[in-house]
C-alpha cells in the first residue's frame, strides 16, 4: 500500500486521482480549503484522510504533511494538483508575487 498526499483534492484531476488511488487500496491524504468537500466528493473511506490546506500558506503545508505520517506513517507519492494563478510572464512578475507559486508543499513533505 503506497500513501499519496494530493493537493487540490475536492474536484478536478485531484479528485480522480484520489479515487483511483483509494479503489486500488493505498492510503490518500486528500487536501483542500475546506476537506468537508473532499469527503462530500470521496465520501467516508477508512483509506482517506481529508486535511485543509491552502497551498500558499506554508504552516498549513507542515500540519497537512506531520497529519499524513502520523495517520499513515509515510508519504509515498506527493501530487501537488492545486493551483495558484500568475498572469503574465514570469520573468517581468517580482519575487513577491511569484514566490505563492512555488511549491510549498513540496517543502513541507520533503524538507
Amino acid at each position: 500500500m503506497r500513501t499519496w498526499f494530493i493537493t487540490g483534492a475536492s474536484r478536478g484531476f485531484g479528485a480522480l486521482i484520489a479515487e483511483k488511488a483509494l479503489a486500488a487500496g493505498d492510503a490518500v491524504v486528500a487536501t483542500a480549503r475546506n476537506p468537508k468537500t473532499v469527503t462530500d466528493r470521496l465520501g467516508e473511506h477508512p483509506n482517506l484522510l481529508a486535511v485543509p490546506l491552502d497551498v500558499t500558506d506554508e504552516t498549513q503545508g507542515h500540519a497537512a504533511a506531520k497529519a499524513a505520517v502520523q495517520r499513515f506513517g509515510r508519504i509515498d507519492v506527493l501530487v501537488n494538483n492545486a493551483g495558484y494563478g500568475l498572469l503574465g510572464a514570469v520573468e517581468e512578475a517580482t519575487g513577491a508575487r511569484s514566490k505563492p507559486c512555488t511549491a510549498r508543499t513540496s517543502s513541507a513533505c520533503w524538507p
